[in-house]
């Protein structure tokens, strides 16, 4: 499967639609939804009419917004579920905060590269566990014109990571960490997630608290939502539910390729990219997903639970990682030869000491401090993915065998999960 969506990706994305225009000299208003087809069918999938969804699906309301585009709870009249419906909009309007419209947030344009390179890395993605769930025909677009389209996934959670983080910093008392046990039942799904995208032949390259959605185990699926269930409270939560995290958002993903060169337009400035991107290299593989899980982690055991890293730009943020992890990793990197002189002198500036155990203290030097303890198996998995040299960066299944997950649960029950079996 990985070699199929590997080359068959690949294959559509740089001129299907140039391709398709050529081999159709028709009208113009008829060569765009003859293309937009083409780009699926050729890769196994159906694109269905925006039309289709009228009477379909019911939108409950809004679970989460970004740079490309809204996500949606919705309920499914045909399959009598609850779903969630991602709008990309096809005209890149913007509309302002609190300014009336159905969108507080601006929405840029998307077109059908942008939509068929999200459909198709979910369609990659099929049957795997921690990677969020394209449903069958689940991609809406119109068949003329630059209008909206859409993705019908399963329904992973009403909120995300990054709010479950806020919920606990609001509690009494400046919030409660999560404790380690936590944590590494969180990372070992996240890394399951990025394993299957990985076995998917991709890079998600935007792993971020915001781009994993929680379920809490508080809702009915297959209840209609009401407009009471809606607005009111939520029923009581059992201390015995088990949260389940998805990793969402393929809206950046590329095929991953034996001898990259990615384009730098693909990528967004975050505090969660790896440096070898913060640095501007186009060279790079799926380590630069793990560096994401790495700061999530740090993320996750810091009490007050504020990112590691902060910054405007990619060389400010990479200043902050440097002044964290130390420049010897990235120093030792063979790709750093081949930067340009302002990343190679900012590198070249900073001491190679890395401070990450300071901050991630063990139990002695913890309770001098009064902070939360991480065990060196913990610490080990942390500074594995946190690893300045992206060529001794843990993979995403390297991590899942270190010992802090064998002692969580035993080694066979991880590799277990890896294969899409019961947790």
């Amino acid at each position: 499967m990985a070699a199929a969506a590997d080359s068959g990706y690949r294959r559509l994305l740089p001129c299907a639609c140039a391709g398709a225009a050529t081999e159709e000299p028709e009208e113009e208003e008829q060569q765009r939804p003859t293309c937009k087809a083409r780009l699926f069918e050729l890769y196994g999938m159906n694109v269905v009419g925006v039309e289709s969804m009228t009477g379909r699906f019911e939108l409950i309301g809004l679970t989460g917004v970004g740079v490309f585009g809204a996500v949606y709870k919705a309920w499914d009249n045909c399959c009598r579920t609850v779903v969630a419906v991602k709008r990309l909009s096809g005209r890149g309007r913007r509309v302002r905060h609190g300014g009336g419209g159905d969108e507080p947030f601006s929405l840029v344009h998307t077109g059908v590269r942008d939509l068929a390179r999200e459909a198709m890395s979910l369609y990659a993605c099929r049957g795997k566990r921690g990677v969020a769930h394209l449903r069958p025909n689940g991609v809406y677009a119109e068949v003329s014109g630059s209008c909206d389209s859409f993705l019908v996934m399963d329904y992973a959670g009403g909120f995300n990571l990054k709010d479950l983080m806020k919920r606990r910093r609001k509690e009494p008392g400046g919030g409660r960490p999560f404790s380690e046990n936590e944590v590494r039942r969180i990372m070992r799904r996240l890394l399951v997630g990025v394993n299957a995208i990985v076995e998917a032949g991709l890079l998600h390259r935007d792993i971020r608290p915001e781009n994993v959605v929680v379920d809490d185990g508080t809702e009915d699926l297959k209840q209609k939502p009401t407009a009471a269930a809606t607005t009111g409270k939520k029923k009581a939560q059992s201390k015995k539910r088990k949260m389940e995290y998805t990793i969402c958002d393929l809206g950046m993903s590329v095929p991953a390729v034996d001898s990259p060169d990615y384009s730098p337009d693909g990528v967004l400035t975050s505090i969660y990219n790896a440096p070898e991107i913060l640095l501007g290299s186009c060279q790079y593989d799926r380590r630069v997903d793990t560096w994401g899980l790495g700061c999530i982690m740090a993320e996750l055991l810091d009490g007050p639970g504020e990112p590691l890293f902060d910054g405007e730009t990619n060389l400010a943020i990479m200043g902050s990682v440097l002044q964290v992890i130390g420049a010897e990793g990235v120093k030792s990197w063979p790709g750093l030869k081949r930067l340009a002189d302002e990343p190679q002198a900012l590198v070249r500036g900073f001491r190679d000491f890395s401070r990450l155990r300071e901050k991630f203290p063990g139990a002695r030097e913890a309770r001098v401090a009064r902070r939360p303890a991480l065990s060196q198996a913990g610490f080990d998995v942390l500074s594995g993915l946190l690893e300045g040299n992206p060529e001794k960066r843990l993979t995403a299944i390297a991590a899942l065998h270190m010992p802090w997950f064998d002692g969580s649960g035993g080694l066979r029950r991880v590799i277990g999960s890896c294969a899409g079996t019961s947790f």
